[in-house]
């Protein structure tokens, strides 16, 4: 007997093989991808190594200048305070205002309002 049609474990057989190829087809496909994320997450690495290597360089800047500034504010504060404690305190006179005397009570009261404000920054 001589069968002329394929047979249903034919047919069994042949969808099997299509199913493993698609498989197959789909496993290749994700290696791929996988392979392309290895690639992005290697430059993503670096990337972030270089930044966290800027930032620290930046901190590290960032802080020295802070500390200088703030060497340099007390260093001025304290030249100002001793200003302040070696020049001598002039009475306010009341006269007319058309006066040179009064001209230099104005001159020193624009110089401690002066040195006020500088003691308040």
């Amino acid at each position: 007997m001589l069968k002329v049609g394929p047979t249903v474990g034919s047919f069994d057989k042949q969808a099997l093989k299509t199913e493993l190829t698609q498989l197959k087809d789909a496993i290749t496909s994700l290696r791929i991808q996988n392979d392309g994320f290895r690639v992005e997450n290697v430059n993503l690495k670096r990337l972030y190594q270089e930044l966290s290597t800027s930032n620290s360089h930046s901190r590290d800047v960032l802080t020295g200048k802070v500390t200088a500034l703030t060497a340099e504010n007390a260093k001025l504060k304290s030249e100002l305070l001793s200003k302040i404690h070696s020049e001598p305190i002039v009475p306010e006179y009341h006269t007319n205002p058309r006066s040179p005397q009064h001209s230099k009570v104005d001159n020193l009261e624009l110089k401690a309002r002066r040195i006020k404000d500088a003691n308040k920054s």
